[in-house]
C-alpha cells in the first residue's frame, strides 16, 4: 500500500513539475513577443527621429541660404509649388 501511495505521490509530483515547466516557457514566450513588440517600436521610433533630424538639417539649410541671398522669395515659392506637384 505504501509503495502504491508513493507511485501516486511521484506521479503527482511529476505533473507539478511539467507543469511548471509549462508555465515558464509561456512566460518566456511571452517575454520574449514583448522583447519583439518594443524592439520594433524603439526601431520606428530612431528611424522617425532621424528623419526628422535630416528635415531639421535640411530646413536650416534653406533657411541660411536665404539669410545670405543665395535665394529669393520667388525662388522658394517656385521650390514649395514643385514640392506640392510631386506630392500629388
Amino acid at each position: 500500500m505504501d509503495n502504491e501511495n508513493q507511485d501516486v505521490e511521484v506521479e503527482k509530483t511529476n505533473e507539478e513539475v511539467e507543469n511548471q515547466d509549462n508555465a515558464g516557457k509561456v512566460e518566456e514566450d511571452k517575454a520574449a513577443k514583448t522583447v519583439e513588440k518594443l524592439q520594433k517600436r524603439l526601431g520606428k521610433l530612431t528611424g522617425d527621429k532621424h528623419d526628422l533630424e535630416e528635415e531639421l538639417a535640411n530646413a536650416k539649410a534653406e533657411l541660411e541660404a536665404y539669410k545670405l541671398g543665395k535665394k529669393t522669395v520667388k525662388k522658394l515659392s517656385e521650390e514649395d509649388k514643385a514640392k506640392k506637384e510631386k506630392r500629388c
